[in-house]
């Protein structure tokens, strides 16, 4: 799993991989039961999420989830403590659009001071990793106008107080 460049450590400890279970829709949405996220240890089966989910719910940089291990594997078990952001998928469909804007669309929000990542094909989903403090109005007017003149569908995949008063 490639680590991104913004996925770093903040106290130079070591990141680890921890995995997700994910329940899929009747029409098997999303594409992926698991998934993996990079984080950063906070003590005994404790890790703080460092990476920008796709596709789990819930979830978002900074919140600090309880852990099991399963054949070997690092699995989360429950949020313990948020911490403050909110997460956004913003997407359009692959056969209209693809890498091309997927970029356009990381450069637009990455110039809005968010972090980003983008899934890459098939999807081309790009998350959207909103920080608390972050101009929340001006973000939630840009995602609806772009998805009212039909440049993106987007979906609220981890949010809090902040983001449903805006």
């Amino acid at each position: 799993m490639k680590l991104p460049e913004h996925a770093r450590s903040k106290s130079d400890k070591p990141l680890e991989v921890v995995r997700f279970s994910i329940r899929q829709d009747e029409d098997g949405w999303p594409p992926v039961s698991v998934e993996a996220l990079w984080a950063e240890s906070r003590g005994l089966d404790r890790l703080s999420i460092v990476s920008v989910p796709f596709f789990v719910a819930g979830v978002a940089p900074g919140d600090v989830v309880l852990t099991v291990w399963h054949e070997g594997e690092r699995w989360a078990s429950t949020v313990d403590l948020r911490g403050g952001h909110s997460v956004i998928r913003v997407g359009t469909f692959p056969e209209e659009r693809g890498e091309t804007w997927a970029v356009d669309k990381l450069n637009e929000f990455e110039n809005m001071g968010l972090t980003c990542e983008s899934s890459g094909p098939p999807f081309w989903l790009v998350a959207v990793d909103i920080p608390a403090g972050a101009d929340i109005a001006s973000i939630k007017r840009h995602l609806e106008s772009g998805e009212k003149v039909g440049l993106w569908e987007y979906e609220e995949a981890c949010v809090g107080g902040e983001w449903q008063d805006a």
